[in-house]
């Protein structure tokens, strides 16, 4: 009777490639900006001479100012991204999609640098950068969400067609076990489109917020304790993906 050894995991290890990842220490550092929100929310709500809450809120503008300085030029890797597509000439729907979410993103990119420039008095400030910035982020984020929907159909009918063509009879060939290992690597990248789709959830209300959409729309924005949670869960999908792919 044989043992089967189970490799040990040096979750040390990985906790350091998790953070040497961009996207692990930035929403890492997401959760800490809208948690802080959150908190400063509701600790505020119930003693506005809250220190805590104080504190929390102060902690909120600093995380938030903090990650603006990691995204200048920023814009230029969506610049890139709509001269291949235009190179390409873009035929399909998705393509199209693609080209409209990119050039939303480097909008974002854009007039969120204006904002932290303005910030740190290299630029003269303009109120409406920082919703113009918001704007852009909301079509990014729509666009992307369009996307992630159309590869969920896609993942389901490549499962399918799989699922028709494996064996019933009990035995495995050398094409069965291909097309079972592909079956697994398509039920995980469909666990990453499912935490995209959390993801922009949570984006799409912040962004909402950012420009006023619900004010308009319901006649009043989201609170902060709503906003904040959103950053919370849309960041927790993110590092959740990341810290799945660190092998």
């Amino acid at each position: 009777m044989s043992l089967v050894v189970t490799p040990q995991v040096d979750h040390l290890a990985k906790l350091n490639k998790f953070f040497l990842n961009e996207a692990g220490r930035d929403k890492f550092n997401k959760i800490i900006q809208y948690g802080s929100r959150l908190l400063a929310y509701h600790l505020l709500s119930a003693d506005p001479k809250s220190e805590w809450g104080k504190s929390f809120s102060a902690l909120f503008a600093l995380t938030r100012d903090c990650r603006k300085i990691v995204r200048l030029l920023k814009f230029l890797a969506e610049y890139e991204k709509i001269r291949n597509l235009l190179q390409k000439q873009p035929t399909t729907q998705k393509q199209f999609v693609q080209l409209v979410g990119a050039a939303g993103l480097a909008a974002y990119w854009w007039f969120d640098n204006l904002v932290f420039l303005s910030k740190g008095k290299m630029l003269t400030a303009n109120p409406e950068w920082a919703k113009y910035s918001m704007q852009g982020w909301w079509v990014g984020i729509l666009c992307g969400a369009i996307i992630d929907i159309q590869s969920l159909h896609e993942s389901y009918k490549s499962e399918s067609e799989l699922r028709s063509q494996l064996r019933l009879d009990g035995s495995v060939t050398p094409e069965d076990s291909s097309k079972k290992a592909k079956l697994n690597e398509l039920l995980s990248a469909r666990t990453t489109l499912y935490l995209n789709c959390v993801k922009n959830a949570g984006d799409f209300l912040i962004s909402s917020n950012g420009w006023d959409l619900p004010k308009t729309l319901l006649g009043q924005n989201f609170n902060d304790g709503v906003v904040g949670l959103a950053g919370v869960i849309s960041g927790t999908a993110v590092c959740t993906t990341v810290w799945r792919g660190i092998k």
